[in-house]
């Protein structure tokens, strides 16, 4: 039997709140293993300066859209959405 089998084998036999807390422990896993790319961290910088400016109306485009959407989730500590090419 394979690892990933056994894994989730034992995963069956949990219950619903432990279940839970294994998906938040490995979703907090994967998340320190993803790298933030640079071109990312320049929309993320570019959405801070356009709050700060007053900038507040719906995204003028989708770069500006997805950068200001996960400022927002970074702000509210919201852990699962990663950015992806």
């Amino acid at each position: 039997m394979s690892t990933v089998k056994e894994i989730e084998s034992a995963l069956n036999g949990l219950s619903l709140e432990e279940k839970q807390a294994v998906r938040d422990w490995l979703d907090d896993l994967i998340e320190d293993q993803l790298e933030v790319s640079d071109e990312f961290k320049a929309k993320i910088q570019r959405a801070k300066r356009e709050i700060a400016d007053g900038q507040h109306s719906r995204a003028p485009n989708p770069e500006a859209a997805q950068a200001k959407g996960i400022l927002h989730l970074l702000a509210v500590g919201h852990r699962r959405e990663v950015y992806r090419k």
